[in-house]
């Protein structure tokens, strides 16, 4: 008796998902860096079937390389001098609460990849600080 093929590990990436997670990715993956937190800001709960976390990649890179620029540009991974611009702050927590949420309603959370990021991000005290307080 011959076993099944094992799919491949990104293969849960192709699968179709709920039609409205599938909007929001779309939608996040389209919306401009500059306009992320202002569509973040709308999302307060998590109000989508739970996921597979293969499916937010496009979504979670975009998040990547915005946050990888806020820590380059504002020498955050060192003694940070320069203090956040208004919409630097707004992104940068809008984007971290996202991911927060996503997390804890995905499944494959084993895949993320975004930890040193995320990390680097969290031990900054103005990050902390932005994070725990309004904008």
């Amino acid at each position: 008796m011959r076993s099944k093929p094992v799919p491949p590990i990104h293969a849960s990436r192709d699968r179709p998902q709920h039609p409205q997670v599938a909007e929001l990715i779309s939608t996040l993956a389209n919306t401009s860096n500059d306009d992320v937190a202002d569509v973040l800001a709308n999302i307060e709960s998590w109000k989508w079937p739970r996921s597979d976390l293969n499916c937010w990649i496009k979504v979670l890179d975009k998040f990547d390389v915005i946050l990888e620029e806020a820590i380059r540009d504002y020498d955050i991974d060192k003694l940070q001098l320069n203090v956040f611009t208004p919409a630097t702050k707004q992104t940068i927590s809008a984007i971290l609460k996202f991911e927060r949420l996503l997390l804890e309603n995905s499944t494959n959370r084993k895949t993320f990849n975004s930890y040193d990021v995320c990390i680097l991000l969290h031990t900054n005290y103005r990050v902390a600080h932005i994070l725990f307080s309004p904008w």
